[in-house]
């Protein structure tokens, strides 16, 4: 079973993309997919099993250089497993991304994503001595305040433990989103259908996202099992928990 920076699915879903609060999130890959132009984040993920927790951190950021909406991402992560308690490199993450305005509302758009992990980490492999892993995906996102709601795709090509395929959507409510000041507070619950080499699994995704001044994000998210049908139960998620922080910068260049 794939630890947390394959597995961890999250949806951060409100009104109004100056805040990026339209965004699905991957995990410790979550970085590839926020619709902001530009930001820094900071963000840990835990997986529980019956053989112990795996827990993520990761720095991670992103930049649209250009006066078109394709930005590039970088995500540095980290996984300690207890037992035994050892810190380990994960792979680095570089990603592309291009995002699609659909017109109306700012959180109206379709987006791209492709991203290649390199084998700079220690935990499955030496360092520089593993596979290539490729990820992509596909995301949709409407808006109509103060709800909103994505559909998403999310593929993940590891010739060493193998393939992953996520499809999920989610939807949120955001009651209170104050322009002026910046301050948000929204309530957001996804679902995600998951496809692993052992089997597959339906995840639901209760969020909560929390906005104390403009352009800072906080998030938390629990990720509980609905249906499974996975042939190796010691490596079953007994659930996932996550949060972070995000500071997001400048505007979405119009495609």
């Amino acid at each position: 079973m794939p630890r947390p920076t394959d597995v961890c699915v999250l949806a951060l879903l409100a009104a109004g993309s100056a805040h990026a609060h339209h965004e699905a999130i991957f995990g410790p890959q979550s970085s590839l997919v926020l619709s902001s132009p530009a930001f820094v984040s900071l963000q840990t993920f835990s997986r529980t099993t019956v053989s112990g927790t795996e827990t993520t951190g990761l720095v991670s950021a992103g930049v649209t250089p250009f006066s078109f909406p394709l930005s590039f991402t970088a995500i540095v992560p980290a996984t300690c497993a207890s037992p035994p308690g050892k810190l380990a490199r994960e792979v680095i993450i570089l990603g592309t991304r291009y995002r699609y305005d659909l017109g109306g509302e700012d959180g109206n758009f379709l987006m791209g994503v492709a991203a290649v992990d390199l084998p700079t980490g220690n935990l499955d492999h030496k360092t520089f001595d593993g596979p290539l892993i490729l990820q992509g995906a596909a995301l949709g996102s409407v808006e109509r305040r103060p709800f909103s709601g994505i559909a998403y795709a999310y593929g993940r090509r590891d010739p060493l433990k193998g393939n992953n395929l996520f499809l999920g959507s989610g939807l949120a409510c955001t009651p209170f989103d104050d322009a002026a000041t910046g301050h948000l507070f929204s309530l957001q619950i996804g679902a995600s259908y998951e496809f692993y080499t052992s089997g597959t699994e339906l995840m639901a995704h209760p969020t909560i996202v929390f906005a104390p001044a403009r352009r800072l994000l906080f998030f938390g998210v629990v990720s509980l099992p609905i249906f499974r049908d996975l042939t190796d139960p010691a490596q079953t998620d007994r659930f996932r928990i996550g949060g972070g922080l995000l500071l997001l910068l400048g505007s979405n260049p119009k495609a």
